[in-house]
């Protein structure tokens, strides 16, 4: 079964994110459904493609410097390694 990602809106307003395997997009719906969250986004997870690679995964959350910016290509080729 593919893999999905998903973003939702939680019953606290609070943003959950999360990768889920299922038949098809309308079973990510229920599933997500199920959790008690609010579908807003689902995308088809491929892990072999960097087009679905985040910063968010392989930065930390939040604020960065200039600096740290040139590490960027660094952080992506070594995630499409693994």
């Amino acid at each position: 079964m593919p893999m999905y990602r998903y973003k939702a809106i939680a019953g606290s307003a609070d943003a959950v994110e999360g990768e889920m395997e299922a038949e098809n997009r309308a079973a990510v719906v229920d599933r997500v459904h199920a959790l008690g969250h609010i579908p807003i986004r689902i995308d088809a997870a491929d892990s072999s493609s960097l087009a679905n690679l985040r910063l968010s995964t392989i930065l930390p959350a939040r604020r960065i410097r200039m600096r740290s910016l040139a590490l960027i290509p660094l952080f992506v080729s070594l995630a499409a390694c693994a």
